[in-house]
């Protein structure tokens, strides 16, 4: 759990990673990308599952299936905007060296009230090691707002 970048308080981000968590069969780590600290939202690529997965607190709230190859380098995205009286979470992972999707993966609406907490906190890179084998992140940008 890495922590980077300014405090960011209730309002919208994005952060976008490139990494890779390389394993064997039925052992593979799982790495991805969170904003708003512990308290907020994280993307997370689950290799031995082919998904991705939006988590927050410890919950996972929307699950994908995502093929991919371990080895290779994935670009992750994760976006939250306001809207109205909730939050717009959406994401996207694809090859890096590859087009980025015109649409999200998903998007997950998280109304305002649902929150226990409000999102304030720091961007995140994350991994767990069960492979054995190094989880490698090659860059991580945060940026206010949506991504263009």
């Amino acid at each position: 759990w890495l922590e980077f970048g300014p405090e960011i308080r209730e309002k919208g981000a994005t952060i976008t990673a490139t990494g890779r968590a390389p394993g064997g069969d039925r052992l593979q780590s799982r790495f991805g990308v969170g904003l708003y600290g512990k308290n907020g939202f994280q993307l997370r690529l689950v290799p031995v599952r082919q998904e991705i997965e939006l988590v927050r607190r410890g919950e996972v709230l929307v699950s994908r299936p995502f093929p991919h190859d371990p080895a290779e380098m994935q670009q992750i995205e994760l976006s939250v905007r306001p809207e109205r009286q909730h939050w717009i979470v959406s994401g996207r992972v694809w090859k890096d060296g590859g087009e980025r999707p015109d649409q999200p993966l998903f998007e997950h609406k998280i109304f305002a009230v649902e929150l226990l907490f409000p999102l304030a906190g720091r961007s995140v890179l994350f991994a767990t090691p069960f492979s054995g084998e190094p989880v490698a992140f090659a860059s991580a940008v945060v940026m206010p707002g949506p991504a263009k």
